[in-house]
């Protein structure tokens, strides 16, 4: 499609479906990571 002087090429809805199926499976093992921190403090040398 050309309109003003600019050209859009629109990918094929094969290619749409294939990109937000690889989006939606990235978004949902982002989700199902725990987030997790571990902290440890230590008195040793401060008596």
């Amino acid at each position: 499609m050309t309109f003003d002087g600019r050209t859009v090429e629109y990918r094929s809805l094969d290619e749409l479906s294939r990109a937000l199926s690889v989006l939606h499976a990235a978004e949902n093992t982002a989700a199902r990571r725990p987030n997790v921190t571990f902290a440890s403090f230590s008195r040793e040398g401060s008596r």
